[in-house]
Parts: structure tokens; C-alpha cells; sequence
């Protein structure tokens, strides 16, 4: 082989060599873009995970904020009106004695931008203190800005009345007074974050016509 001969192969070898360089350097900087995609993204997810909880944070505070500021105000808890059903009068003087369905409406205004939420009550019925007819008034809840209506029925006796409280003049007068109570246990909530513990009180006495069989007077604090 001539001098020219070896120049012309060596040179074809060396221009071979050169032509595998540029091949293994785009993959290897097709794989380097890749995992720099991929960090990026993860980044960028990191950044809106950390934003979106801080978000959340900044909200969580502002509505406690608003929520400690806003006045709450205690919930009017009354008796509306009151319906005398099957009643019975002994007016015998040693053993006098009275028994009658109730059908009372009762009220809870909630005047709050929060709804009112409240456990089991008792709403009770008494005759000078001495207690002559109980129900349940069964947990729930009062819109905000609304009245809720409560429509509750009670049977009345007056076995539990001691003999020295003159219940046979009240029934020979016609007129038997009566007092009504409850107390609500619940709590205003405001954007369901907000909870502020608040008892509504009903306290009300009532006069029953025993003759005309209906109530005379309702009187609620």
C-alpha cells in the first residue's frame, strides 16, 4: 500500500470515529433534559402545594377572625300559642283534680348570620312549681336569619300537685295558672369553621280557662 493509500484510510477511520461522537452526546442530552423536565415539574407542584395550603391557612384565620368579631346574640325561645284539648275538672274540694292535652307552638327565633344548632330538651309544665307535664323537644337546628317552628303536644295531671297548694280554689275560680320552661343547649355556627356555644331560655306562664276550655292569657320573658 502507497503512502497515500495509508493517508486516505487512516483519514476514512479517523472521519468514522468523529461521526460516532455527536450520537452518544444528543442521547445523553436528551436524557439530561428529561430529568431536568421532571425536576421542574416537581417543583412547580411543590410551589402550588405549599401556595394552596397557605391559602387555605390565611383563609381559615380570617374567617376565626370575622367569626370572634361578629356579635352573636341569644336565640328568642318562646311559646307562640297554646290549644286546650280533652280536658276533665274535678273541683271536689278534698281531692281536686285536672287533666288535659296541651297542643303548645313553640318559637326559636334566631336573629344570628349563623345557624343555630341545639341538643335534647325538656320543655315542662308546672303548677305553682310542681311539675304536671313534660316532653321532648328533639334536636335540631334553626336557620340563619329564621324562626323555627315547633309544633309540641302534652298530656297535663295533676296527680304530682300536693294537697296544701289550694288547687280546688284555682279550679273553682275558673282560671288555672301555669308556667312553662325550657332551656336550649347549642351553638351558633358560622361557614361550618366558626362555633360559638349559646342556650336559648323559654320561660312562660300561661292562665287556662277552665270553663271556656282555652287559654286566657300567655305571657313569655
Amino acid at each position: 500500500m502507497s503512502t497515500i493509500e495509508k493517508y486516505v484510510a487512516v483519514g476514512a477511520t479517523h472521519s468514522a470515529g468523529e461521526s460516532n461522537v455527536p450520537a452518544r452526546t444528543a442521547d445523553q442530552e436528551s436524557t439530561t433534559a428529561s430529568i431536568h423536565r421532571k425536576r421542574s415539574r416537581q417543583g412547580k407542584l411543590k410551589k402550588v402545594a405549599v401556595g394552596i395550603v397557605f391559602f387555605l391557612v390565611i383563609h381559615l384565620l380570617i374567617l376565626m377572625i370575622i367569626g370572634s368579631l361578629i356579635p352573636i346574640s341569644k336565640p328568642k325561645f318562646r311559646i307562640q300559642s297554646v290549644t286546650i284539648q280533652d280536658l276533665n275538672v274535678t273541683d271536689d274540694f278534698d281531692s281536686p283534680h285536672f287533666n288535659m292535652k296541651l297542643s303548645s307552638l313553640v318559637t326559636l327565633k334566631n336573629s344570628n348570620f349563623g345557624a343555630y344548632k341545639f341538643e335534647d330538651a325538656n320543655l315542662t309544665f308546672s303548677y305553682k312549681g310542681a311539675i304536671v307535664g313534660r316532653a321532648v323537644i328533639h334536636k335540631s337546628s334553626a336557620h340563619l336569619r329564621s324562626k323555627k317552628r315547633m309544633a309540641i303536644d302534652v298530656i297535663l295531671s295533676s296527680n304530682s300537685v300536693p294537697r296544701d297548694f289550694n288547687l280546688s280554689m284555682d279550679i273553682a275560680s275558673g282560671i288555672l295558672p301555669l308556667s312553662g320552661r325550657s332551656r336550649l343547649r347549642g351553638k351558633v355556627e358560622y361557614f361550618k369553621v366558626v362555633r360559638k356555644h349559646k342556650s336559648a331560655t323559654l320561660n312562660c306562664t300561661l292562665a287556662i280557662n277552665l270553663l271556656g276550655k282555652a287559654l286566657q292569657r300567655l305571657r313569655c320573658d
